[in-house]
């Protein structure tokens, strides 16, 4: 899976800042985060699953953020509209691509997982979840 991660992880770096997940989201009124690397892309395998013989659904989540560190409307929908194009760019990236040896990336359910104060201002964070699948190596595994 780290292969097929570190992939996806590159593919999406030619469009944003984007860093392997590691619960950071988990507490967002207090999370902490560089401005200069927003908007962000966080990405986070969820599992697999191995309703075939030969290959395995590999799931990921990726986790949209972007703060807006003013109170004022037009800074804060200028935020939401960078947010926007992102989601946008994400979509046309991954469309019909493929990973290493993978299937199409399947894009599944968009959601507006946060929208809020935090310690740092207006945090509005999408959740995208994702699907591919890669051959099952299982024989390789045990040879």
């Amino acid at each position: 899976m780290k292969k097929y991660e570190e992939s996806l992880i590159d593919e999406l770096k030619e469009i944003a800042t984007v860093k392997k997940y590691y619960g950071e989201l988990e507490h967002p009124t207090t999370a902490k985060f560089i401005q200069n690397d927003l908007p962000l892309i966080y990405v986070d395998f969820l599992g697999e699953d191995t309703n075939k013989d030969f290959t395995l659904s590999l799931q990921f989540s990726l986790y949209i953020v972007h703060i807006a560190y003013s109170k004022h409307t037009h800074t804060r929908t200028k935020k939401h509209y960078e947010l926007y194009d992102l989601i946008t760019d994400i979509r046309k990236k991954l469309f019909m691509k493929t990973i290493l040896d993978s299937d199409y990336i399947q894009l599944k359910k968009l959601s507006k997982i946060y929208d809020a104060v935090s310690a740092n201002g207006y945090l509005t964070i999408y959740k995208r979840d994702l699907i591919f699948t890669i051959p099952n190596s299982i024989e390789e595994d045990l040879n």
